[in-house]
Order: structure tokens, then sequence, then C-alpha cells
């Protein structure tokens, strides 16, 4: 059997990315910021065979079972990165090629004093925007109600991405196979959990 090895290897790429080139095909992309062990992305890329997704996390523990995983199950539409997202994202990711962002409960960061370590700051939601198809959205979830009136305001002020629904998503909404394992845990001790879609026109 042929080796399947789904990972990108930074020192290999040429920017920017043709996503054709990498998947050998050209179904829409999605990007998911902060996969973990890539629970949530393998069952996106196997209820969405259509399209084709790529997961970025830094820490090396997460980031090895994810490999794992995908290796193991030979899941031919996902690509997998170990590096800074916004790194990656801003050298890597041409312009206009990205279906869907999902961004699910990054840090917040909540001191005052760590505000500046918040991976949603204006220069972030612009290059969201700027890497977003037409007609491709930004999907975010966050268990923080400040940090997502922030994130929001910030789309608002910072980008011409038209807000297509926000507020607070109920458990009935997502299946829990398609929640994020902190998704899953934050319900369970009764957070709310709130939402903000974005969408480029």
């Amino acid at each position: 059997m042929e080796t399947f090895d789904p990972c990108l290897q930074l020192d290999e790429l040429q920017a920017p990315l043709c996503w054709e080139d990498i998947f050998a095909n050209r179904h829409p992309v999605e990007i998911e910021i902060g996969i973990g062990k890539g629970t949530l992305l393998r069952r996106m890329a196997a209820t969405t065979p259509h399209h084709n997704f790529v997961g970025i996390e830094r820490a090396s523990k997460y980031f090895r079972i994810a490999v794992h995983r995908v290796t193991r199950d030979r899941q031919s539409n996902i690509r997998l990165i170990r590096t800074d997202a916004l790194y990656f994202i801003g050298k890597f990711v041409a312009d206009e090629s990205v279906a869907v962002f999902h961004i699910y409960f990054s840090d917040p960061w909540s001191k005052r004093r760590h505000a500046k370590r918040r991976l949603f700051q204006p220069h972030t939601v612009s290059l969201l925007e700027r890497k977003t198809a037409p007609g491709g959205e930004v999907r975010i979830r966050t268990d923080m109600d400040w940090y997502f009136g922030d994130i929001a305001t910030l789309f608002e002020q910072h980008t011409r991405l038209r807000l297509v629904e926000k507020g607070v998503l109920p458990a009935s909404a997502i299946p829990p196979e398609m929640q994020t394992n902190y998704e899953i845990k934050y319900r369970a001790t009764g957070k709310t959990i709130f939402f903000v879609t974005l969408q480029k026109s």
C-alpha cells in the first residue's frame, strides 16, 4: 500500500500554495485554526468528502495524536501542519482561496496585560478577510461573552465581511459529534456557547 503522509512541511512549501497541487483536486478548502487532537477536523472531513481540510496546531503533543489518527484512517482530504497559524496563513495561503475558516475556543487571555496575545486582533481579522474566498465564511465559537462581543466588534470595525449571524449557540443546533472536545466539556459544566458567522460578499 502506498504510504500516506498528511503533513505539510514548511521548508518544502512554496508561497502562495496551490491547493490543487496539495490535494490533487479542485475541491473547496476549509482551514481549522487550533485543531487540538483533530477530533472535529476529522469528523468534518469524513462528513464532507467533497471538501479539503487543513488543520493547524502548535502543540506538538496534540499534533502528533492528530497525525496518527489521520494517517491511520488515510483521510486523504486532510493536510496537517504544526506552526503558528497567522504566519502560515499570511505567508503561504493565497488570497481569496479559503472557503471556510473554523476558529473555535481560542485562548481569550482574559487578563488585560495579556490582551496582545489574543488571536483576534485588527491585523488578524483583516488577514482572514483577505484570505477568505468570495462567498466564503469565517466561523467562530467561544465560551466567553465579553470575548464574543470583542470579536464581533473587531470584524465590524476592521473588515467588510458581512455578519451573517451571532449569539448564543444552543446545544440542539450542532450534534455532539460535530462539537469540539472543549465544547462538549464546557456544555457539560453548564457554560453558554457563543458564536459568530461572517461571510465575504
